[in-house]
């Protein structure tokens, strides 16, 4: 794991070149201690699932293809009709 953080305000993060993990550093309200905890991916998907802060799974590209050749075709039948 890269040993740089990123901070956001009160919170330092750390992604792993691989992006299995995260370690985050907060101040416990002492100048010299910092909190750290390492969450594996998996962690943060449930928590972000559970805070309702993440997308549906993506469509695969034949799924967005077909939608959008749908709509296609729906809006040239609209055309021809009028």
């Amino acid at each position: 794991m890269t040993s740089q953080f990123t901070r956001i305000y009160d919170l330092a993060y750390c992604i792993a070149d691989d992006g299995e993990e995260v370690a985050l550093e907060q101040s416990n309200g002492s100048y010299e201690e910092l909190d750290k905890v390492n969450l594996n991916r998996l962690h943060v998907k449930l928590l972000a699932e559970k805070m309702n802060i993440t997308q549906p799974s993506p469509l695969t590209m034949s799924e967005i293809v077909k939608i959008e050749l749908l709509e296609l075709l729906d809006s040239v039948e609209e055309y021809w009709e009028d």
